[in-house]
């Protein structure tokens, strides 16, 4: 659903150049009893819901068809420990009552599964690695990597609550998995496959034009450059496996294909050339010099 639709329920006026900049936003929020279609991210979810408990009078929100619901469970559990109090008597329905006060509380955040991802990912295709300070009961919806590398046969072991040891295994083999809830592991999954035994298939993959690239069509063009075979089948793609020799891996400015073309560089033959590298800026500004600490890369700043 375009987000002027979404945001019109409650009272608000947003316009765009056709889903880009410049955008412009009139009205102010108010309380609502609606139905909504998912808009695309459980973002514009997390923001409503962080506002509705202030506004005046009761809001109650019915999402069809909503996606990556583990974030939406994120947001309900900050905002409860806050004290606010929010009610789903029936699934993907959300009861929100007004005026409600924020409490003091104290509470720890946990550090992000999908920055980990790539980390987990690159781990298991080779090496050995110790990540610290991601929560072995986390409901985050990338701990699904997880489930990835089981398939895959890599050595997965918690050493505590917020210390996870991966090394990698000789004789990977190919995953089936559901992205549906968590469409960010899609690059580093892609590339993760390219060592596996056979063909790996990746459900789920519907959303992912809407990131920061049409990441379905960048990944397959960006596979297709490096001699690498990538096909779908209806809402499934199939990631085959293939020797990555080297040359050019272009960005499409998404912080996302930066990670995946790191990964598939570290198992190169010739190595890889991530033109555009400084997209991944937005979400891990200080990657290359956490990734010197443990391996050699050369980085034109």
């Amino acid at each position: 659903m375009p987000s002027g639709d979404f945001l019109k329920a409650f009272g608000l006026i947003f316009d765009s150049n056709n889903g880009y900049l410049p955008v412009s936003l009139k009205g102010r929020l108010h309380h609502a009893e609606t139905s909504l279609l998912f808009p695309g991210s459980s973002q514009w979810i997390s923001g409503l819901l962080m506002a509705i408990p202030f506004l005046e009078g009761k809001s109650q929100i019915k999402i069809n068809s909503l996606k990556s619901r583990p974030y939406i469970d994120i947001t309900l559990d900050i905002l409860r420990q806050a004290g606010i109090q929010i009610y789903e008597p029936e699934k993907d329905l959300f009861v929100v009552h007004g005026y409600q006060p924020v409490l003091n509380c104290r509470f720890k955040v946990e550090s992000d599964w999908s920055t980990a991802a790539f980390y987990i990912a690159g781990s298991a295709c080779h090496g050995e690695l110790i990540i610290e300070g991601i929560s072995k009961s986390s409901s985050h919806a990338d701990k699904k990597i997880l489930e990835v590398l089981e398939q895959y046969g890599a050595n997965v072991n918690w050493l505590n609550d917020d210390q996870l040891y991966v090394k990698s295994t000789d004789k990977p083999g190919s995953f089936d998995i559901d992205i549906g809830d968590s469409p960010d592991l899609f690059p580093v999954i892609c590339a993760m496959a390219v060592r596996a035994s056979g063909p790996c298939r990746i459900y789920g993959i519907e959303r992912l034009e809407h990131k920061e690239s049409n990441r379905l069509a960048t990944i397959m063009e960006e596979w297709n450059r490096l001699g690498l075979k990538i096909e779908t089948e209806g809402n499934v793609a199939v990631v085959y496996p293939g020797n990555v020799k080297g040359g050019e891996f272009y960005s499409h400015n998404d912080h996302r294909l930066v990670m995946a073309g790191i990964i598939l560089g570290s198992f190169s033959e010739r190595g890889l050339w991530i033109l555009g590298s400084d997209a991944v800026n937005k979400s891990y500004p200080q990657i290359w010099d956490d990734l010197s600490k443990f391996t050699t890369l050369e980085h034109k700043r």
